[in-house]
């Protein structure tokens, strides 16, 4: 009986602490910090390396908000993975100066009307 309790209020405290603090701010890990004119270099580059790293976070950015956010089964929605990388370099040639981690902010919350709120 202990051990229902004690996994019952791990999962509740786990639960209780994912996502922003109590002002809305998070730490941004990885290469969320880059700026925007780095992943465009690094988007362009014949060497697929950088452009697998990127792939990967924004596939994880993606993952996490689906499980972090209550009413969301897919925050893609319908959206193909070539209309998000059009999004993303459309704003990261617009804001070279902004972290690569705003700009899937950005597509984040252009997604949001039209996520997938429960599986089909």
């Amino acid at each position: 009986m202990i051990r229902i309790i004690t996994l019952a209020l791990c999962v509740s405290f786990t639960s209780m602490s994912f996502g922003k603090d109590v002002n809305g701010y998070y730490w941004v890990k990885g290469v969320g910090v880059h700026s925007c004119g780095k992943f465009i270099s690094g988007y362009e580059s014949p060497d697929l390396t950088a452009f697998r790293e990127y792939l990967h976070y924004t596939v994880g950015v993606i993952t996490g908000y689906n499980i972090g956010n209550d009413k969301t089964f897919d925050i893609l929605g319908d959206t193909d993975l070539a209309g998000i990388w059009a999004f993303i370099e459309k704003h990261c040639r617009e804001n070279p100066l902004d972290q690569f981690g705003n700009a899937l902010d950005s597509l984040i919350y252009e997604l949001y009307p039209n996520r997938t709120i429960t599986k089909p």
